[in-house]
């Protein structure tokens, strides 16, 4: 379904790789092989895409264009940066079934790196000295990490809630794809009724996005989606699955699975048994069907728009975010 989706931005995308690898570079040969390795291994393109998209919703306007496909290159380069610094602060050694940056050339390259990559968005940013969008970012940046400390926090508390799992997925995740679909408004259009309605919808799918993400951590099959299983648990981080089954279990199996999330470490062993007992408590299907329904909101925003190939494609794009299988 992605790649049918793609294929409607071809030409978009083109030109966006094309600006993405200008970017992207370093008069510092080591510098520029490690950011062509980040280029061609890290992300999907969905944010990029989803603006794409988005834009088709308007009237074509070339100078806009230009303008819309230097944001989307540094909106995947401020996703790129967090993603290797996500890296080095969950000890990751793979991503997306390729070894991560980390694990060949080592931490502090990483995380320089990942300092780099930020200043080079805010730089492309500037040329349009659009104060509003660069706020936008520059928020989203903010709160990216504040639900990364979040998260940290309650994986030494294990005081995980229903409420603050949305809170921190959306600040980790979904706050960069709200802000991708609101800053496509802002570029075509001062009608805040339909810039705030696409921001929503970012929103949405974003949210979902991450809910599916995480019941990857809860699927057998490591090699299809290019996670370990149970990576989360390991690292001591409970999400929506796990947050439903514990608060619908006994108190006895509740303390049972909590006494293990508090080991330093958590054996392989442990780690079937929680993915058993969440599978069990119907922790997964709950997730899916939350999920699901954060992608029926996001398409309910869409009615304020007319009906079209663009639309169906924004439609098909926030069906693939919850049915992806990688």
């Amino acid at each position: 379904m992605y790649g049918k989706i793609k294929e409607s931005v071809t030409e978009d995308l083109h030109l966006f790789e094309s600006k993405l690898t200008e970017l992207l570079c370093s008069e510092v040969k080591s510098v520029d092989i490690v950011l062509e390795y980040i280029n061609s291994n890290y992300g999907k393109r969905l944010r990029p895409v989803v603006m794409f998209l988005v834009s088709k919703l308007f009237n074509k306007d070339d100078a806009l264009r230009e303008q819309l496909i230097d944001y989307a290159v540094s909106v995947e380069t401020i996703h790129q940066a967090t993603l290797l610094h996500d890296d080095v602060v969950d000890d990751s050694k793979e991503r997306r079934s390729k070894p991560s940056v980390n694990s060949i050339w080592g931490n502090k390259v990483s995380v320089l790196l990942g300092d780099y990559m930020f200043a080079k968005s805010f730089t492309a940013m500037y040329r349009y000295k659009n104060f509003d969008i660069i706020n936008i970012i520059a928020n989203v940046v903010k709160v990216m990490s504040e639900g990364e400390l979040q998260a940290l926090e309650l994986s030494n508390t294990l005081s995980y809630t229903e409420e603050n799992y949305y809170q921190i997925i959306y600040s980790k995740t979904a706050s960069l794809i709200e802000a991708s679909c609101k800053v496509t408004g802002i570029v075509y259009t001062d009608n805040l009724e339909l810039i705030n309605t696409l921001a929503i919808f970012g929103k949405n799918i974003g949210i979902a996005f991450q809910m599916r993400d995480d019941l990857f951590d809860y699927t057998d099959d490591n090699k299809l989606i290019g996670k370990p299983v149970g990576n989360d648990i390991k690292e001591h981080q409970i999400t929506l699955p796990l947050i439903y089954a514990l608060n619908n279990s006994s108190a006895i199996e509740r303390e049972r699975i909590l006494s293990i999330l508090k080991f330093a470490i958590i054996s392989d062993a442990q780690i079937k048994d929680i993915i058993n007992f969440t599978k069990a408590m119907g922790g997964l299907d709950y997730t899916e069907n939350k999920a699901k329904e954060f992608i029926n909101t996001a398409i309910k925003c869409l009615d304020i728009f007319p009906d079209g190939n663009t639309k169906n494609n924004l439609i098909d794009f926030a069906h693939y975010m919850v049915n992806r299988e990688k």
